[in-house]
């Protein structure tokens, strides 16, 4: 059975490396505030989870808030790096803003969000969802995907995090600057705008 390890919510915020400087952020402050303000508020923020010893994903973001104890973190600034169980990270992602639930396993990343895969694959889309347990990301927007010289549009979007294995769901458009390349070969064997 595969032993997984992460930071609970409160441990892992409790936890913050300081942006940039490397020095401790201050003490998190409680909010006495009125109602519609954070619980908790913290600055430098970041999050990692392994399994077996190996990490599987490290999120940094500039600022998190938690606006109700047992609710999502919500995040700015917001960078991940996702990993296949050992050092290589598989992709990259990042956005304006986002919310994690780690008792979910999921993470909604918005505005201006970029995934980039080491071969230099592009996705652009306003919103991304992650889905940590099917290991799967999705929008229902508009995206944008740019293989090589490429460039792909649509509405609607699955794939894992590598951006290898991706179907785009409807209004698929399609740019092929490489003449020599067969249609198969960008939308795959159905020709429903799905990668191979």
């Amino acid at each position: 059975m595969a032993r997984r390890t992460r930071f609970i919510p409160a441990l892992a915020l409790a936890l913050l490396v300081s942006a940039g400087c490397g020095s401790p952020s201050p003490a998190p402050q409680k909010e006495k505030a009125a109602k519609g303000t954070p619980d908790q508020s913290f600055r430098g923020v970041s999050l990692r989870e392994s399994s077996n010893g190996k990490l599987e994903w490290d999120l940094h973001a500039r600022r998190a808030s938690r606006p109700v104890a047992d609710g999502p973190t919500l995040l700015d600034s917001l960078e991940v790096l996702f990993y296949q169980g050992g050092p290589v990270v598989r992709s990259t992602l990042t956005a304006d803003s986002g919310r994690v639930d780690l008792e979910k396993g999921t993470l909604v990343a918005t505005g201006n969000v970029v995934v980039i895969s080491p071969e230099g694959n592009r996705l652009e889309t306003e919103e991304l969802r992650w889905d940590r347990k099917k290991d799967q990301v999705y929008s229902d927007k508009f995206v944008r995907l740019t293989r090589a010289k490429d460039v792909l549009t649509g509405v609607g979007f699955r794939s894992d995090p590598n951006l290898e294995s991706y179907q785009l769901l409807k209004d698929v458009r399609a740019t092929v600057r490489d003449e020599s390349m067969n249609p198969d070969e960008i939308f795959g064997p159905d020709s429903s705008g799905r990668g191979r």
